[in-house]
């Protein structure tokens, strides 16, 4: 019995390390927050929002988001730069999930962003959201 469940583990870890490897998911958050970054600067709002998972369309409705992401590209102004600085993987029961976080230059102020991906077959979608910034709460 022993002897079944070692290599059943370790065919299981490296299947899971396989799905998420910290290096390919970097780059994949790295291109669709750039990816994301395209879309608020150009006022694709709507696009961001239908493409993004059920459980970010049940937390904010679209014209919640909408007036979000206005208020960020109206007050900070378009993407400068992006620099990630913390990923974090997690395998759960309901997917594979991809959490990183940007120090964001705008033409207007700066920012630090952080998104959480469903990574599925080499795809991340949208799960959340979240920006803090003082620039954006004083101008």
């Amino acid at each position: 019995m022993l002897r079944l469940t070692v290599p059943v583990s370790l065919a299981l870890l490296v299947a899971l390390l396989a799905c998420t490897n910290p290096f390919k998911a970097g780059q994949m958050s790295d291109a669709s927050v750039a990816d994301f970054h395209r879309k608020l600067n150009q006022g694709q709002f709507h696009d961001i929002y239908v493409n993004a998972s059920p459980d970010f369309q049940k937390a904010s409705s679209e014209k919640e988001i909408n007036d979000l992401f206005n208020a960020i590209h109206t007050k900070l102004g378009d993407t400068v730069a992006a620099n990630r600085t913390f990923i974090n993987l997690s395998a759960t029961t309901s997917g594979n999930y991809v959490r990183t976080s940007y120090e964001t230059a705008f033409a207007r102020g700066k920012g630090e962003e952080t998104f959480t991906w469903l990574l599925v077959n080499d795809h991340l979608t949208l799960v959340s959201y979240n920006i803090q910034s003082n620039d954006l709460i004083v101008k």
